[in-house]
């Protein structure tokens, strides 16, 4: 895939990358871009992560779904990639974007400094 995407010839998303940090995590020879799990920072340890996302959001609830990620339930998405689903009022919903995109980005700042810091993974 990297070889692919060198050559011009395809892309990666960021919701194939964020799955392959969470399919390396069980040791299958996925090819990992990101040293730890995308999914494991944005849920937390026990959920507390992904409880405060949907606290700071003001949503009803706040789930992630994608393949391999459990919770299928077809009522809402049947989509393999890694996304949201939540249910609140316009304000919530557009207040979840932001905070969305800065946990994200924070995310990406932490994983950008350890790759400094130690070297690519």
């Amino acid at each position: 895939a990297k070889r692919c995407v060198e050559a011009g010839f395809g892309t990666w998303s960021e919701s194939e990358r964020t799955l392959s940090s969470q399919r390396a995590r069980r040791g299958d020879g996925t090819i990992n871009v990101y040293p730890d799990s995308i999914i494991a920072r944005l849920v937390g340890a026990g959920g507390e992560a992904i409880r405060k996302l949907r606290e700071d959001c003001g949503t009803n609830w706040l789930h992630l779904r994608g393949e391999d990620l459990g919770h299928n339930d077809s009522r809402f998405s049947n989509s393999s990639r890694v996304h949201f689903i939540a249910e609140g009022d316009e304000a919530a919903l557009k207040q979840m974007r932001e905070v969305l995109e800065r946990r994200i980005a924070e995310i990406h700042d932490g994983i950008r400094e350890r790759i400094e810091r130690d070297g690519d993974h």
